[in-house]
This record gives structure tokens, sequence and C-alpha cells, in this order.
């Protein structure tokens, strides 16, 4: 594969937000305590050996989650070395999307990996440990029972309540059976359905899927796989919890900080609420609301006066889950960590935290934006070279595709600039005689002029039209190939899942992936098959 680095710049789908950080611009410097660099990790793990973490507590935890489970030395290795003050991780986080979803999934874990193993060179005097953290609070089912696989969607479908993580897995195998009829007979597409029929037959939960999955696939790395809903982690988060119901200190903090932001034209990425803070048992994952003296549990018939609601609090922590708002937080607390790597929505309510993460004295991580990437495989290189056009145009939007091609390829000469200058020339100079004559005559020959120069805008869009019709197979095949780059018309990565790469190159695609998707080299990555 050959990885061709873009600017991010160039590409339309990038967001105004998402490339104000890339791009490291002033206006955000208010609210990012200190831009990633590997120069930058010196300074972030001295503040980070002042604020200690329960070390014990997480390789414990770890410990468990793993029982059971056939990894590799490199991963047990890490676990253990967590206990260790000179280990530190570096974080990634997504829900547990169906069988890891979109393709960025991967891209965060490779990119993650790859740092780590950079920091090992620089800084031999400490360990570094990639985890990867699952989501498995959330119950958004929507956001996570699907994926796409060659332009077909495949998607589960069953009823849901409370956080995904829970749910039985109940349907998945027949998932499997239609993704085995789409991958066909392939080496590598018949290890992806083992893979896949594998981790199902492992897990006692739909939580438990995605960790035997990326387990089997990245734990020659030492990749760490974390389940945050979890009664010992949330024990660490009582103070904060407790905060937050009684003070709310979150919502007035961040809603500061949204409002300095908006003033400066930067959009909000997500809202406060006054409690930050979810229910959650069984099959419920419901809002707290506090009415007057009494806390609900939205949707619900539970209320809990505040003395209940405190010794709740101290009994059983395991019964509250933080929303997105808490979430940096509690993973902050629980990890003795260095930086976080994510994408630009991420990364954007994450700017949003730094004034929260300094009431609670907690070290603010590095923040690190994902590598992006768009793969070319052997089907679009063959399609791109009957085109005369090389892979990185197909950067450009459609309509400047076409545009370019109209300009470029074709023999008519469809540019009417010239003719608008002469015809502005001509009204301008009519206008001045006008108004020699009677001031208000002048007007009426420019509005003549504005209606002549509209005229000619819509011939120039006819003729356009015409050659467009004239040449229609060629840029058929252009837009063709650039709606299979850009499905739906968005970045690929938020759409495809890995699968359809893996199924043909094998292992051999995470290895490439790894060794190339540096975070800390910020460039969009075209990945080319040779």
């Amino acid at each position: 594969m050959k990885f061709i680095p873009i600017d991010y710049d160039q590409v339309e789908e990038i967001s105004k937000r998402d490339l104000a950080f890339i791009k490291q611009q002033k206006e955000l410097a208010d609210f990012v305590p200190q831009w990633a660099t590997m120069e930058a990790f010196a300074d972030v793990i001295k503040r980070k050996q002042q604020h200690q973490v329960d070390r014990k507590l997480l390789s414990d935890t770890l410990t468990s989650q793993y029982q059971g489970v056939t990894t590799t030395a490199a991963v047990k290795d890490n676990i253990k070395a967590l206990a260790d003050d000179q280990t530190f991780t570096i974080i990634t986080a997504h829900q547990p999307s169906l069988f890891t979803g979109p393709l960025y999934y991967f891209y965060k874990i490779c990119s993650v990996i790859n740092l780590t193993k950079q920091l090992h060179k620089a800084y031999p005097a400490y360990r570094f440990v990639p985890v990867f953290i699952s989501g498995g609070e959330d119950h958004d089912f929507e956001e996570i029972n699907h994926l796409h696989l060659y332009g077909k969607d495949i998607v589960w479908d069953r009823e849901s309540h409370g956080p995904v993580g829970r749910l039985s897995t109940d349907g998945l195998p027949e998932l499997v059976a239609e993704i085995k009829e789409i991958l066909g007979t392939s080496e590598h597409a018949e290890r992806i359905v083992s893979l896949l029929s594998s981790s199902l037959s492992k897990a006692d939960q739909y939580s438990d899927v995605n960790f035997h999955l990326i387990n089997e696939l990245f734990q020659e790395y030492g990749l760490v796989y974390a389940n945050m809903d979890s009664a010992a982690y949330k024990r660490q988060l009582i103070p904060i919890i407790k905060d937050e119901l009684q003070h709310q200190s979150s919502f007035h903090i961040v809603s500061q900080t949204l409002e300095a932001m908006d003033a400066l034209g930067l959009k909000n990425q997500a809202s406060p609420r006054e409690i930050n803070l979810f229910y959650l048992k069984d099959n419920i994952r419901e809002r707290i609301i506090q009415e007057g003296d009494r806390y609900l549990v939205n949707n619900t018939e539970l209320s809990f006066s505040t003395a209940e609601m405190m010794k709740l609090v101290d009994q059983s922590p395991e019964l509250f889950s933080p929303n997105v708002l808490l979430r940096p937080l509690y993973q902050e607390i629980i990890f003795p960590n260095l930086a976080y790597i994510g994408g630009g929505g991420e990364i954007a309510y994450w700017t949003e935290r730094a004034a929260q993460f300094e009431h609670y004295k907690i070290p603010f991580p590095l923040l690190i934006r994902r590598n992006s990437a768009l793969q070319v495989n052997r089907a679009n290189v063959k399609q791109i070279g009957k085109t005369k056009y090389g892979f990185t145009d197909f950067i450009k939007p459609d309509q400047s595709l076409i545009n370019d091609f109209l300009e470029v390829h074709v023999s008519e000469d469809i540019d009417l600039t010239d003719y608008r200058t002469q015809l502005t020339a001509m009204f301008d100079e009519i206008a001045a005689k006008a108004a020699q004559i009677q001031d208000p005559l002048s007007k009426l020959v420019l509005a003549e002029s504005a209606k002549q120069l509209k005229s000619i805008d819509h011939i120039e869009a006819k003729l356009k039209k015409a050659l467009k019709s004239k040449n229609e197979t060629d840029i058929t095949r252009l837009t063709s190939i650039r709606a299979k780059l850009f499905p739906s018309g968005g970045l690929q990565e938020r759409y495809d899942n890995f699968m359809m790469y893996y199924a043909q190159h094998g292992q051999v695609w995470i290895e490439e992936l790894v060794e190339h998707l540096d975070p800390l080299n910020g460039a969009f990555l075209m990945v080319v098959d040779e």
C-alpha cells in the first residue's frame, strides 16, 4: 500500500471547527492548555506523576475483565505494568459499534499504537500502554446497530432498552451469516467470519463481542481494552458524582466556556445539563433530574431525597453513569493517562473541558486529532487509471472535478469572463455620459448592466450544461469514482466497515495502518493499493 499525505484543508468534508484544531488556530489557544508535540510529553508526565491514580485498582480491574480471555504476553504485561508509577497510558475510545462499525474505529486504535511506539523510543525510562475504552454504558442503540459493507446496510434489528453494552447477543449470529454471504470465500474473508463467530461464542453480553474481536486483531501490539461499566471504577468517581448532584459545578463551568467560545465564533459541541448523570440499573439508563428538594429518574417513578441520594452514591456508585460532559473526568481519574486521541467531534468537546478539569484539580491530557484516511482499493485504482486524473484529484468535490474536466479536457471555450469585462466597461462608459445629461439616468444604465451580466451568467451555465451532456460518459466515470471514495457524500471513514479491506489484505492491512498512522504528523492520508 502507498500512503499519500494530503493537507486537511484540501478536504471539503472536514469541518471548520475540526480544521481550527488541526491548524492550531489562535482562537482555540485559550481552550487547549498545551498543544501536542513529542517534547510536550515531558511536561505532561511530570503533571501526571503529581496526580496519583489508584494503579492497583486499575491493574486488578483490568486483570478481572481479562479473566478467561486468551491473549498475548504483551497485553498481560501491559496490564501488570499499569501498577507501576513509571507506566502511562495513551487512550482512545468509542461506542461498541456493530462489529466495530465505521473505519475510523480502527484508525483510532492504530493511531494510539503508533504513538506509544514513538514514545517508547523518545522516553525509554517510561512505559506507555495503548488503551481502547469501550463506551458500553451509552443507550443510543440507533447509533451502534448498523454497519455498511460494499454499499449494503447490515442492521441489527431488535428492541433495546438501557445500556447497549448489557444487551444480549440475540440476532447477531444471523448477521454473521449475512456478512459471510457478502464477503465470499477468500482466505481473509473466512478468517473474518471465523473471528466474528468465535467472538460471539465467547460473549456473555454485547459489550464482550468487540472486546474479543479487537483482542484477536490487536493483541500482538499489547492493546488493552477497557470497559468502564465497572463498580470498582465508579467508586473513584464518588466525589464528582456528589458534587454534580449537589452543586452542578460542571454545568456552570462549561456553560461559561461555551459562551466564551460562542463569542469567538466557535460552534459548541455538547450542551451541558444541570445534572450530567444517568441512573443506571438493569435495562434502565435515564437522566437524573432535580425538582425542588427531590431527585427524580426520568421516565420512572423513582424519587430520592438529598439524604437518600447521597447514601445511594456511597453504597452503590455503579448505579450512576456519566454523560458526555463527565466521561472525560471519569476516564482521567482512573488511568495514568497522558493523551487522548479522537476524531474532530470528540476533540471539539474535549476543548470545552479545560476549566472543568482545573476545577477538579485533574491534569488535562494532551489532545491529539486521530489520523483520517481514505482507502483507494484496486478496483478504484483501475477506474482512476481510465481517467486523465491522479489519485489526489478525487479529493475535490464533484462540481470541482466536473468544472476542471470541462476547462482542461474540452476544447470549446465556455469562459465568458472577457465578455463580462467588455460589457461592464461599455455600460460604465454609457453611465458616465448619462450622468452628465441627468444623474438619475446613470442608475438606470447600471441597472440594465446588472441585468445583462445576469444574462451572460445564464448563458454560460447553459453552455456548461450542454458540454456536460456532450461529455456525459467521462463525467459519469469521474463522479462514480468519487462516490465510491466518498460514500453518501461524506468521509469514507465514517461509512465503510473494516471488513471490506481486511478481506482483501488480511492482517497486513492493520500492520500498514499501525506503521503509517502517525497522529503527531497531521496529514489526511490517501491509502492506495499498489
